[in-house]
């Protein structure tokens, strides 16, 4: 089992995030009927936005209904669930919606959202935002990794919380309960190495720290080293095809990779420089 599923925070007091962040998302679901605008929750991956959205649903005793707006196969679900939620108050395990009556609350959880369609169609933020003006009577809680790849006027309806990176200080603090759990001695110098590593990921820094402790009960600085060595030379050899061949598997190559899609292109684009010059790294930048 993937830890960062594994070790998911299951209340809100265990997920990384400030205490202003967290009284204004409280404030927002306690003033829910008041208000009924949807909770955007923004910022780079492995922040905890999806983690936060969980731990509260739990800590009000709403159940979740999830769903992926980047996938077009779930967009009939998406606007069956998200549009009769205008009209109905909950909805029941099988996703059949019931009276006040009848049923808790449930929390519409829509991640991705930043990758909708900018157009007035069945899977576009148009029709996302025809259900949001309805002021629909489930909470609603959309993620996103970037903020402004949405419009105006989708974010100007919805509460926005913007989510920063997170400090590598807390992120170690994170990784020592993981190895007090899993019973494995940790050097702090290696634990500080994954977290500087990861880039404000918390996310990263889990797996990085499953891939360098699996099968070990004491995890050194080398260990980690060593891990962060070999995954640098698994994506190097991605890039290298990006740059230099019009193999097909690349893109099947760079989803296989432990890496997010903005860190991959990051590595593109620091890279470039190195591979074009002249009117070619132009035409490369274009791209």
């Amino acid at each position: 089992m993937l830890w960062v599923e594994k070790y998911r925070p299951k209340k809100l007091e265990d997920v990384v995030i400030s205490k202003k962040l967290l009284d204004d998302i409280l404030k927002w679901a306690r003033e829910w009927d008041s208000h009924r605008k949807p909770l955007l929750l923004a910022g780079p991956p492995g922040t905890g936005k999806t983690s936060l959205a969980l731990a509260l649903a739990s800590s009000l005793g709403w159940g979740t209904v999830e769903l992926n707006a980047s996938d077009q196969r779930s967009w009939p679900v998406i606007s069956r669930i998200v549009g009769e939620g205008v009209f109905n108050e909950t909805l029941s395990d099988e996703g059949e919606f019931l009276s006040s009556l009848e049923g808790k609350r449930k929390v519409i959880i829509l991640d991705e959202v930043d990758n909708l369609h900018k157009k007035e169609d069945a899977g576009g933020e148009g029709a996302l935002l025809k259900i949001i003006r309805k002021k629909p009577l489930q909470p609603m809680i959309l993620i996103a990794n970037d903020l402004f790849a949405l419009s105006r006027d989708l974010r100007n309806h919805c509460k926005v919380v913007n989510f920063r990176r997170v400090d590598y200080r807390s992120i170690v603090k994170v990784l020592q309960r993981i190895c007090k759990l899993e019973g494995i001695r940790a050097e702090k110098d290696a634990l500080v190495l994954i977290a500087k590593n990861s880039a404000g990921d918390l996310r990263a820094a889990i797996n990085d720290l499953q891939a360098a402790a699996e099968g070990k009960k004491k995890l050194t600085v080398e260990d980690v080293a060593t891990t962060i060595r070999t995954q640098q030379t698994d994506i190097f050899k991605v890039i290298q095809k990006v740059f230099k061949s019009f193999d097909p598997e690349v893109y099947s190559m760079a989803m296989l990779l432990d890496e997010t899609p903005d860190n991959i292109i990051w590595w593109v684009s620091e890279n470039l420089p190195l591979e074009y010059e002249g009117d070619d790294l132009l035409k490369a930048s274009l791209v």
